[in-house]
């Protein structure tokens, strides 16, 4: 029998960072509520797993970038 070696773990900066509605919520800065009309409208990337809903950082720059109204000059 082997000896099996636990895998380094990889860094931050390898791994997208997936973050609960809750931690979505706070990067937004909006309420927990407003995060799952988001998802539930589909207007949000996620990552369903089961009942369990996953953002990405990129998902949630994506919505503000999409939601950016420009000024009028």
């Amino acid at each position: 029998m082997k000896n099996h070696k636990p895998k380094e773990m990889k860094t931050g900066s390898e791994l997208p960072l997936l973050m609960d509605m809750h931690e979505a919520a706070e990067k937004l800065e909006v309420c927990y509520r407003t995060i799952q009309e988001l998802v539930y409208q589909r207007q949000i990337g996620f990552i369903r797993i089961g009942r369990i809903y996953k953002f990405r950082m990129e998902d949630l720059n994506n919505f503000i970038d999409k939601n950016f109204i420009k000024p009028v000059k």
